[in-house]
């Protein structure tokens, strides 16, 4: 499985993840008033396997994760996901 993911840091140098399943590039979820644009270039990052991905989770200040298999080995409590069109959603903020 392939991810797409986009690093980003702030003025204390903290990184910011986001974390999308590869098959999710370009599309646009909505459902209601909730809608994710996966064609807006906030998404654009590096397709990676989620090896190459471990590490830059272990460093990361805040990690977005989008698609059911990112969802499925970022977080462990499955209980605070949230979904558009059946693809799960989470973002987690380390302290």
């Amino acid at each position: 499985m392939r991810f797409i993911v986009k690093k980003q840091a702030d003025s204390a140098r903290r990184m910011f993840l986001t974390i999308i399943d590869a098959e999710l590039k370009g599309r646009k979820l909505e459902e209601g008033k909730k809608m994710i644009d996966l064609t807006h270039r906030h998404y654009a990052g590096d397709e990676k396997n989620w090896e190459e991905i471990e590490k830059d989770i272990e460093k990361a200040y805040s990690i977005h994760f989008i698609g059911n298999e990112s969802v499925k080995k970022g977080i462990k409590n499955k209980e605070k996901t949230a979904s558009i069109q059946g693809v799960k959603h989470a973002m987690i903020i380390k302290g």
